[in-house]
């Protein structure tokens, strides 16, 4: 999956990223979501640049991930704004410059996650670091008066080509599913 989406042609990839942008706008979670995480584009991921567009001129609050300086394997979100400075993490992705202003996980309203291959229960294949399960982990779920699971803020939405799509991916209990999907070519809804 990953040297097919690095194979993809400059055009492809725009015509991705409106496609994605499209896709997500005609989504009520556009117009009622107010902060965003969303991510800079790395080895061939689709790029929500032109969403982030969008999402700017409706004037949403958008966040970056940042390495977390304190919990290894974890992930923070600082506040982006266009024209801020930013820097190279340890994985050569760019990301906000210190100082930082940070906010907890919970207070997102929506976050798009990059996937490498993902499924039509929410199981996702990522680049493997982890990063995201161990930041989404202490607030994927909460427990309801009636003993339910509640899924809770931030919305994990995956964002991928199409393509990427497989038919099932394997879960483990570590795991943290997503709660719906968006492509260049369709939006599902999965928890």
């Amino acid at each position: 999956m990953r040297r097919r989406r690095r194979s993809l042609t400059a055009t492809q990839r725009e015509q991705a990223a409106r496609g994605l942008a499209s896709t997500i706008s005609r989504q009520l979670l556009f117009r009622r979501n107010l902060r965003w995480g969303l991510y800079l584009a790395n080895d061939g991921e689709i790029d929500p640049v032109i969403l982030a567009k969008r999402l700017l001129r409706c004037k949403r609050q958008l966040f970056l991930p940042v390495l977390h300086p304190v919990h290894p394997g974890r992930l923070c979100f600082a506040r982006f704004y266009p024209g801020m400075p930013m820097v190279r993490n340890r994985f050569g992705i760019s990301e906000p410059a210190p100082p930082l202003f940070t906010v907890p996980l919970w207070t997102l309203s929506t976050i798009c996650v990059p996937l490498v291959a993902f499924d039509d229960e929410g199981n996702r294949l990522g680049m493997g670091g982890g990063y995201y399960d161990r930041s989404f982990g202490r607030f994927s779920k909460q427990s309801g008066v009636s003993g339910r699971a509640l899924v809770t803020r931030p919305l994990k939405l995956g964002v991928a080509f199409d393509f990427q799509g497989v038919e099932r991916l394997p879960s483990e209990p570590w795991d943290i599913p997503l709660d719906a999907i968006a492509s260049d070519q369709r939006y599902q809804s999965v928890r």
